[in-house]
């Protein structure tokens, strides 16, 4: 995907976006597929970044009190967003915010008790880069040997060719002026980028918001970290608004991730090189007689195995992060399918490991050590065999 090679210039490796976290990283994966279904899986992701964006921001409205208007159950029943369980989100994922024809941006009006009115364009990637594309080629072209010795350079290398040093102001005025084509008279409008866009276009995302402010005397170009400030107030609040969707969004991924097999597959085989990498250090760092970081690999290991396991007995990503939860959870799980001794033995890996994490707990010898590292390493061939 172009878009998520240029995303990686302009963000973390791998990219970690707000709304989207680390998901983006799907991209990566060296997926075990036929052609039709790395094509039909691009166009479902495609579909589900883009719903993804426009579900947030609802989902941020409705803790403020606002939810969409005109969305009805089957029955005919009128929907509440502000009353939405997760559950409902889920089951409304791709249904409650509909693409405007004209613009070819999702679009919603939402209300409150008050019957305050907000009219919202979410100005996905798909807008962004058409504008971006087709002004790119409407700009001339001109040779380096035009630009004169010891001049700052007011050119930009892109692909190979340069542009006019006008290209960010001018791109940025042309997204101004179509937003500001769509505003209607005597109604509240807000445009939200999508978090894609503006990573990799800030410097015009922050021109066009400020080209709109003059034009518009308001400041209605918004990220979606300016959505929540705009609607949120507290910061307490803020953050228990951000957890609800983290945890909210990760059932999403889980779902959508479920559909695809092969992407599941192709996600335990990364992990298990890196669980194969890190008992491979347990083992170098016992034989050096660095007890403490054996058994903390050590337990990385047991930790990442525990956290396969998790996701395949149905827990969440946020719930397959702990050792101690999922050993708890995945107990009976455990005994039925590997015997209590194989539970023991991580019981016995997951005391060490803490023991180690505090400096006054007891210091570990190298028995004590081996025996964590050799228990680890009879889990994970047994985890291999399953």
């Amino acid at each position: 995907m172009s878009f998520y090679s240029e995303l990686r210039k302009h963000t973390s490796d791998p990219p970690k976006l707000h709304v989207y976290g680390d998901f983006l990283k799907i991209y990566d994966l060296q997926l075990s597929a036929n052609l039709s279904e790395i094509v039909a899986l691009q166009n479902e992701l495609s579909v589900f970044i883009d719903d993804t964006f426009s579900i947030f921001g609802s989902y941020v409205l409705s803790k403020a009190g606002y939810f969409i208007q005109d969305v009805n159950d089957d029955s005919g029943q009128k929907l509440y967003s502000t009353k939405f369980s997760d559950e409902d989100w889920l089951n409304e994922w791709g249904s409650l915010i509909f693409m405007d024809a004209d613009t070819g941006n999702p679009r919603a009006y939402y209300a409150n008790k008050k019957n305050d009115q907000i009219h919202i364009f979410f100005i996905n990637s798909l807008f962004w880069n058409k504008i971006r594309f087709l002004h790119d080629f409407s700009i001339p072209m001109i040779s380096p040997g035009d630009i004169k010795e010891g001049e700052i350079n007011p050119w930009k290398k892109q692909n190979g060719s340069f542009y006019g040093f006008k290209e960010t102001a001018e791109l940025a005025d042309e997204i101004a002026d179509t937003l500001m084509e769509w505003l209607v008279k005597n109604e509240q409008t807000l445009f939200i980028i999508n978090p894609i866009s503006e990573s990799i276009d800030r410097e015009i995302f922050l021109k066009a918001k400020e080209r709109i402010k003059t034009c518009a005397s308001d400041d209605i170009l918004l990220s979606t970290y300016e959505l929540i400030n705009r609607f949120i107030k507290k910061s307490e609040e803020q953050k228990i608004v951000e957890n609800g969707w983290n945890k909210l969004f990760n059932k999403a991924v889980s779902d959508f991730k479920s559909k695809y097999p092969y992407i599941i597959d192709c996600e335990e085989k990364t992990k298990i090189e890196k669980i194969k990498n890190n008992l491979k250090n347990a083992k170098a760092k016992l034989n050096s007689d660095n007890f403490e970081d054996a058994i903390r690999d050590a337990g990385i290991v047991c930790e990442a195995i525990l956290e396969i396991l998790g996701r395949k007995q149905g827990l969440t990503r946020e719930e397959s992060k702990n050792y101690e939860f999922l050993l708890g959870q995945l107990g009976s799980y455990i005994n039925q399918e590997y015997g209590k001794e194989v539970h023991d033995d991580l019981d016995f890996i997951k005391k060490w490991r803490n023991s180690v994490s505090h400096p006054h707990e007891q210091s570990p010898n190298k028995n004590n050590a081996t025996q964590v590292v050799r228990r680890a390493e009879l889990f994970f061939e047994l985890f291999e065999k399953d």
